[in-house]
C-alpha cells in the first residue's frame, strides 16, 4: 500500500504513514502507486529574520531637561582558559611562605585562622583548614596518650606505697 498524502511506501498492518504521519486506512493497493507531489509545491521553511531591535532612542524633551539613558550589557561568558583570581593555583614558594608564618607561634595560628574562614584564595582555605584539623587531631590524641600513661603511672605509684 502507498500513502494517499505522500506516496510512500506503506505495511498493510500499519495504522500511520511513517514518512508524515497520515492515517493509512484509506490506502489503495500497491499496483496503483500515486506520484509524489510535484516539487513546484514544495514549501521552503522561512528565512533567518533578525531579532527585534531591542534600544529604541529617547523621545526629544523640551530645552534644559536632563535624562539619563542606561544602555544593559547582555550578561557575557568568561574567555576559554579564564581562572577566578581566588581559584589559580598557588605556587611552590607561596606553600613554603605559609609553613614559616605558620611556624610564629602565635601569629601561625592567627593566620591559619585567617586564611581557613577568610575571603582567600580556595588553595590556601583548604591547606589552612586541613593544617588546623590535624592540629586538632594530634592534640586530642596527646591529650588522650598524656591521660593514660599518666594515669597509670600514677596507679604504679598508690600500688607500691
Amino acid at each position: 500500500m502507498f500513502c494517499e498524502k505522500c506516496g510512500a511506501a506503506i505495511s498493510r498492518n500499519s495504522k500511520f504513514c511513517e514518512r508524515c504521519g497520515a492515517a493509512a486506512g484509506g490506502g489503495y493497493p500497491v499496483s496503483a502507486p500515486q506520484q509524489p507531489a510535484p516539487v513546484s509545491q514544495y514549501v521552503p521553511t522561512p528565512q533567518y529574520a533578525p531579532p527585534p531591535q531591542q534600544y529604541t532612542p529617547p523621545a526629544p524633551q523640551a530645552a534644559g531637561a536632563t535624562s539619563q539613558v542606561v544602555l544593559v550589557q547582555p550578561p557575557s561568558h568568561p574567555p576559554a582558559g579564564y581562572v577566578p583570581p581566588n581559584r589559580e593555583p598557588l605556587t611552590t614558594s607561596a606553600f613554603l611562605g605559609m609553613f614559616i608564618l605558620q611556624a610564629i607561634p602565635l601569629v601561625g595560628f592567627i593566620l591559619l585562622l585567617v586564611w581557613a574562614f577568610g575571603d582567600v584564595n580556595i588553595n590556601k582555605r583548604s591547606f589552612a583548614r586541613a593544617v588546623l584539623l590535624l592540629t586538632l587531631v594530634l592534640s586530642a590524641l596527646s591529650v588522650a596518650i598524656f591521660l593514660i600513661f599518666g594515669l597509670g603511672i600514677l596507679g604504679l605509684a598508690a600500688i607500691n606505697q
